[in-house]
Protein backbone atom coordinates (compact mmCIF):
# COMPACT_ATOMS: atom_id res chain seq x y z
CA UNK A 1 0.00 0.00 0.00
CA UNK A 2 3.10 2.41 0.84
CA UNK A 3 4.93 2.16 -2.38
CA UNK A 4 1.36 2.83 -3.98
CA UNK A 5 1.20 6.03 -2.28
CA UNK A 6 4.65 6.80 -3.16
CA UNK A 7 3.87 6.01 -6.90
CA UNK A 8 0.69 8.29 -6.79
CA UNK A 9 2.44 11.22 -5.56
CA UNK A 10 5.33 11.36 -7.59
CA UNK A 11 2.54 10.45 -10.84
CA UNK A 12 0.81 13.73 -9.66
CA UNK A 13 -2.09 11.23 -8.46
CA UNK A 14 -3.92 13.20 -5.27
CA UNK A 15 -6.01 11.50 -2.58
CA UNK A 16 -7.99 11.38 0.30
CA UNK A 17 -4.55 9.91 2.19
CA UNK A 18 -2.66 11.79 0.09
CA UNK A 19 -3.89 15.94 -1.03
CA UNK A 20 -0.25 16.71 -2.23
CA UNK A 21 1.62 15.98 -5.39
CA UNK A 22 5.40 16.85 -6.61
CA UNK A 23 5.79 20.17 -7.07
CA UNK A 24 2.50 21.47 -5.33
CA UNK A 25 2.96 24.82 -3.93
CA UNK A 26 2.11 24.52 -0.12
CA UNK A 27 2.11 27.00 3.01
CA UNK A 28 3.01 25.63 6.60
CA UNK A 29 0.38 26.05 9.10
CA UNK A 30 2.26 25.50 12.26
CA UNK A 31 5.82 25.25 13.97
CA UNK A 32 8.77 27.61 13.09
CA UNK A 33 8.34 27.51 9.24
CA UNK A 34 4.61 28.71 9.86
CA UNK A 35 3.13 30.94 7.37
CA UNK A 36 6.18 30.10 4.99
CA UNK A 37 5.59 28.99 1.45
CA UNK A 38 7.42 26.05 -0.46
CA UNK A 39 7.43 23.44 -3.05
CA UNK A 40 6.79 19.70 -1.87
CA UNK A 41 9.52 18.08 -3.25
CA UNK A 42 9.16 14.43 -1.53
CA UNK A 43 6.91 12.20 0.85
CA UNK A 44 8.20 10.18 3.60
CA UNK A 45 5.45 7.79 4.86
CA UNK A 46 7.01 5.79 7.48
CA UNK A 47 5.16 7.04 10.21
CA UNK A 48 1.39 7.53 10.98
CA UNK A 49 1.04 10.58 9.24
CA UNK A 50 2.69 11.24 6.06
CA UNK A 51 5.50 14.19 6.28
CA UNK A 52 6.09 16.44 3.42
CA UNK A 53 9.84 17.77 2.22
CA UNK A 54 8.92 21.10 2.02
CA UNK A 55 11.65 23.26 0.08
CA UNK A 56 11.26 27.02 0.24
CA UNK A 57 12.08 29.95 -1.80
CA UNK A 58 15.37 30.61 0.03
CA UNK A 59 16.74 26.95 -0.64
CA UNK A 60 16.06 25.60 2.51
CA UNK A 61 13.78 22.44 3.79
CA UNK A 62 12.16 21.05 6.33
CA UNK A 63 9.77 17.96 6.63
CA UNK A 64 6.16 18.71 7.70
CA UNK A 65 3.47 17.14 8.70
CA UNK A 66 0.33 16.62 6.62
CA UNK A 67 -1.47 18.08 9.00
CA UNK A 68 0.76 21.39 9.29
CA UNK A 69 0.22 21.77 5.73
CA UNK A 70 -2.00 23.74 3.32
CA UNK A 71 -2.30 23.38 -0.40
CA UNK A 72 -1.99 26.60 -2.12
CA UNK A 73 -3.88 26.62 -5.62
CA UNK A 74 -2.14 28.19 -8.78
CA UNK A 75 -3.29 31.04 -10.30
CA UNK A 76 -3.69 30.26 -13.91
Amino acid sequence: MNEKLIEDFYAGNRSEKIPFVLNDKAKVLRGVYASRFGAVVSINISEVMPKFLIEFGDGTDELVPLDNLERVEEAV
